[in-house]
């Protein structure tokens, strides 16, 4: 059963904007620091790691946008 539109609208918003929050967090903060301010994304082993959620976080939307 395919999404509705306006709630593949709403989850493309609610990811872009956690996306500016990783994002942010990737390009200012270590990975320490990275996993003491959030509670719900996964703990990141390494800034390769964070880096790698941030870019699969970005295949996610622009998937959404072509679906």
């Amino acid at each position: 059963m395919p999404l509705r539109e306006g709630l593949k609208r709403e989850i493309k918003s609610m990811l872009s904007s956690y996306y500016g929050d990783v994002d942010f967090w990737v390009e200012t903060m270590e990975t320490n620091n990275i996993n003491m301010i959030t509670s719900g994304t996964p703990s990141f082993r390494s800034y390769e790691d964070a880096r790698t959620w941030r870019s699969r976080l970005k295949s996610i939307i622009e998937e959404l946008e072509d679906a």
